[in-house]
């Protein structure tokens, strides 16, 4: 309009540009789209998210707590094949506490009777279902493309990183906010700080600055080379 000032936000369309431009170049580089991440919270989902990929898993908008889901990594054949059910408590105090309080709503869904999914991101039991068993059929297990994520969450246990290093899955990662350099697979987040049930959409941001993700699932370890540091300190950091 004729005589008025138009501000920008620089600050934000920069923001916006560099974040645009980042998804671009991941994209540009996985290799890749059939490819099944098995994860403890969000993280996976929001792979997915950014690759504008469908869901080639069932963990997306969920949690597990590290025992539940070290449990099932263990003998994760045996219980995806189970079918899944629902209960209205938890076999942990402090989440029977949050559910007391009406501070819980989702559904909460059983495997055989000890492997616990908490559908955070949920309406009902219906929709959990639903899309659990929608997403469990897209899983190739022939192809060798399973990829497994876990974050501890609070507080973290060196028997949590222990257990998940002697899983037979050739292609993991494990986030932390500490150093644990006696855990190959551990990536170490420095300014990451875990929540009681690991906040899998903030992960995956600040992981992003630490791990290579196109490379991970293209095969490789994910840990950022000179370059992809310098990369990564462009296109990630604040």
């Amino acid at each position: 309009m004729k005589g008025q000032t138009v501000f920008i936000n620089t600050k934000k369309t920069l923001s916006t540009n560099r974040a645009n431009l980042a998804k671009w170049i991941l994209k540009k580089r996985v290799t890749t789209q059939n490819f099944s991440i098995i994860s403890n919270n969000c993280w996976a989902g929001k792979v997915y998210n950014e690759l504008d990929l469908p869901y080639m898993s069932p963990f997306v908008g969920l949690f597990l707590n590290p025992p539940c889901y070290l449990r099932l990594l263990k003998n994760i054949n045996n219980y995806l094949e189970e079918d899944l059910r629902f209960t209205n408590t938890s076999q942990y105090e402090d989440i029977n506490q949050l559910i007391n309080q009406g501070k819980i709503r989702y559904p909460i869904g059983l495997l055989k009777k000890d492997v616990e999914i908490h559908f955070q991101h949920y309406s009902s039991q219906s929709e959990a279902l639903e899309k659990w068993n929608r997403r469990l059929k897209r899983i190739d297990w022939n192809n060798g493309n399973i990829l497994v994520e876990f974050c501890p969450g609070k507080p973290d246990n060196d028997d949590y990183f222990a257990e998940f290093e002697k899983l037979n899955f050739p292609h993991k990662v494990c986030f932390s906010h500490k150093n644990s350099p006696a855990f190959p697979s551990t990536i170490w987040i420095r300014k990451y700080k875990n929540d009681p049930f690991g906040n899998g959409v903030r992960l995956y941001q600040e992981s992003k600055k630490y791990f290579d993700v196109a490379d991970w699932i293209n095969g490789g370890s994910g840990r950022l080379g000179f370059g992809q540091q310098v990369l990564s300190s462009i296109l990630y950091n604040n």
